[in-house]
């Protein structure tokens, strides 16, 4: 065993580099949080694959470790039995093996990488078989890259980097030697390169030159074919438009949307859907007419009749060239803009759209948040604005409805009513919080019905659509809101604090109608605060508030949390890739790292310069034998050469006489080169055929032409 992991050793911690820093984009697509389970797992198969010389012995540890390790992954906020665990994961692996829907999808797909890893691992160390290794994990993060708009350029490049490293460490006999040096510069020289290239002028270069070739595959339809084939990976959270189909599991995109300097925080709505498919949320008035379109807008609540609170100037900076405006609960005052933004209102979803959002546009309004009356809400009656907000599909499951009067029996008001489906939805233990076990709908389910009764799994799209249509079903008219939630606190000062709102910020809610009171909104979501000003100091976590306490000025929920709500703590918002804040580092200082990168390329290329030319005759001997394919009288001439620089050889001399000389002065290479001499005279002389090295012959020639360099010259 020590014999083994002496002679592996190296290899090992190499595998252990290049499978944690793949695993790691993996575990982000897929949304797993316990990285360092998947670092120790690796680290477990590579220490083994390179100590345990039994395979048998090798796969009785590999097998429960495998198990243990998925066992670890599968808490979705949670923990269950291990028993439980396997009855789950077989009856996923059989769902996805029968192409039928994957309860934990991301859950398989770690099933298949680990193991592939395993088979990798054992055959990489075993066998010194690196390169399927190297190409399964570049291909994967490639495909990473075009399904879900990662930056995987530097895993890749430290993955090729370490593969380059292992070809060197297998090749070499030993270890510091000369050669081991030149091989070390080479790969230093291309990851040098290779960073160098990642400047936007390179880029752009590669842009322009790669531009036919792209254009051609996209003639050929392989985006387009790319495109219909993303659906079946997981999805990135983000606002979009089309909610048609809702449900399976996310995963966070941290990209910056916009921030805003505001006193505090708020939700940010965008847009809101009255009609529930069954599977997810249309508008189906395609008409719907414009309150009003002009460079400036006010713009009060419906029905709203209530006093509101002092106004507030916010400021929202965009990154992104949207289309729709954000907009927070109350009266809105947007003056006019520079740029000539013209503003486009929708007054039936209260939606608002520009027309264009130049670069560096700043957005600012004015917003007086609703002074909402807990005595009023209490009292208002149930009144249907438009009979649009009871819309439910034909065939409506009746067990939502007996559900939701179950839970509102003996609730007097509406307000009490819209409450108790509030709180059952945000309190229950039998709903978890989670985006990446969220499941899939079967294609002849309800979209609610199945997340009520058989995932019990999702996050805010599936807590707000059980709402809305849930109290649709017992007569209370709801509307499907979506848009931002607070976003993380950026920077704070005495006045003021800015906030950013990120892709992984996009979220949803429910309205409900009170008269007198207008749309009111309600947030049933696990670990999400509310959506009135919550302000909260902790730009890393989110609190799970209690759903039924509203704060008397401001309609807030509180702010109180129990035990177990805090175990629903999303850490994650604020959670950025390595690689992400690296390529980042680059983006920022990118003219600093730039001559960086040129001082240090300029210094491998020297080193590799002095070392290609005190070599030279290595380095030529090997290409004209290997790509050449030179004869052995052509080879011996060019080692005749290289000798000659070390000791010179009159032309009265022999090869005969020259090759005792050098015997004489140089015992090991003369006994080599004595050797080659005789050879060469007899296919010279016509008793041998003159023909290609034998693998012996190359390995005699290639050290014998070390040893020529590594000897001091001696004077003629």
């Amino acid at each position: 065993m020590i014999k083994r992991l002496k002679e592996k050793w190296l290899l090992s911690i190499l595998t252990i580099i290049s499978f944690s820093v793949a695993l790691s984009q993996v575990a982000l697509v897929f949304d797993v949080e316990n990285t360092t389970t998947i670092w120790l797992f690796i680290g477990g198969l590579s220490i083994v694959a390179g100590a345990v010389p039994y395979f048998i012995i090798r796969l009785l540890f590999y097998v429960p470790v495998y198990l243990m390790c998925l066992y670890s992954l599968s808490f979705s906020g949670y923990v269950y039995s291990f028993t439980f665990f396997l009855t789950d994961w077989i009856r996923s692996l059989a769902g996805f093996a029968t192409a039928q829907s994957t309860e934990h999808y991301s859950l398989v797909m770690m099933s298949i990488i680990l193991l592939v890893s395993i088979l990798i691992v054992e055959w990489q160390i075993s066998s010194e078989t690196i390169t399927p290794q190297m190409l399964f994990f570049v291909g994967y993060l490639l495909l990473l890259n075009e399904f879900n708009d990662m930056s995987v350029t530097m895993p890749i490049l430290v993955i090729v980097s370490i593969y380059l490293l292992e070809r060197v460490i297998i090749s070499s006999d030993k270890l510091l030697t000369p050669s081991f040096f030149i091989s070390l510069a080479l790969v230093g020289l291309v990851t040098g390169s290779s960073l160098y290239m990642q400047s936007t002028e390179i880029k752009n270069t590669l842009i322009s030159a790669s531009a036919p070739l792209r254009k051609e595959l996209d003639k050929k339809g392989l985006y387009e074919y790319i495109n219909a084939q993303k659906f079946r990976f997981m999805a990135t959270s983000g606002f979009g438009e089309d909610d048609s189909v809702l449900g399976g599991p996310i995963k966070d995109d941290d990209s910056l949307v916009f921030d805003v300097r505001q006193a505090t925080s708020r939700y940010w709505r965008v847009d809101s859907k009255m009609t529930y498919t069954g599977k997810g949320w249309e508008n189906t008035d395609s008409g719907i007419p414009t309150y009003k379109e002009a460079t400036s807008l006010t713009i009060e609540p419906e029905g709203y009749t209530g006093q509101y609170n002092t106004p507030e100037e916010v400021t929202l900076h965009f990154y992104n060239r949207n289309t729709y405006l954000p907009l927070s609960y109350g009266k809105i005052e947007i003056p006019e803009n520079p740029g000539n933004v013209t503003f486009k209102y929708y007054d039936t979803t209260q939606r608002v759209n520009m027309n264009k959002v130049p670069d560096y546009q700043d957005i600012s309004m004015i917003i007086a948040t609703p002074n909402y009356d807990e005595s009023q809400l209490k009292q208002a009656d149930i009144v249907v604005p438009d009979e649009q907000y009871l819309q439910l599909p034909e065939n409506f499951p009746q067990k939502i409805q007996d559900l939701t009067l179950e839970i509102t029996k003996g609730k007097k008001t509406l307000y009490d009513k819209v409450n108790a489906v509030e709180s059952y939805l945000k309190m229950s233990t039998e709903y978890h919080y989670s985006k990446s076990a969220a499941r899939h709908t079967p294609e002849n389910s309800d979209y609610v019905e199945y997340f009520l009764f058989e995932s019990k799994v999702g996050y805010c799209d599936n807590f707000s659509t059980a709402m809305s249509v849930m109290l649709r079903s017992i007569g209370i008219p709801t509307r499907w809101a979506k848009g931002f939630s607070q976003g993380q606190i950026r920077e704070k000062t005495q006045n003021e604090t800015i906030y950013n709102i990120r892709n992984s910020d996009a979220h949803s809610w429910v309205e409900v109608y009170f008269e007198g009171s207008g749309w009111v909104p309600f947030e049933p979501t696990p670990s999400f605060a509310g959506t009135q000003n919550n302000e909260t100091e902790n730009n890393t976590t989110e609190t799970s508030p209690s759903s039924s306490e509203k704060n008397k000025d401001n309609m807030q929920p509180s702010t109180s949390t129990s035990s177990t709500e805090s175990l629903t703590v999303n850490t994650k918002q604020n959670k950025e890739s390595i690689w992400r804040k690296i390529s980042k580092f680059f983006e920022d200082n990118q003219r600093v790292m730039t001559w960086i990168m040129k001082v240090i390329i300029g210094l491998v290329a020297v080193v590799c310069l002095i070392v290609g030319i005190k070599y030279r005759y290595v380095i030529s001997l090997w290409f004209v034998i290997h790509v050449l394919h030179w004869p052995f009288t052509k080879v011996y001439t060019l080692l005749l050469r290289q000798l000659e620089t070390l000791l010179t050889r009159q032309d009265s001399v022999s090869l005969s006489q020259y090759s005792a000389d050098v015997s004489s002065a140089m015992i090991e290479i003369g006994t080599t080169f004595s050797e080659f001499t005789k050879q060469y005279e007899k296919i010279v002389y016509g008793q041998e055929k003159d023909m290609r090295l034998d693998s012996l012959q190359i390995n005699d020639v290639l050290r014998l032409s070390k040893q020529i360099v590594e000897e001091k010259r001696t004077p003629s």
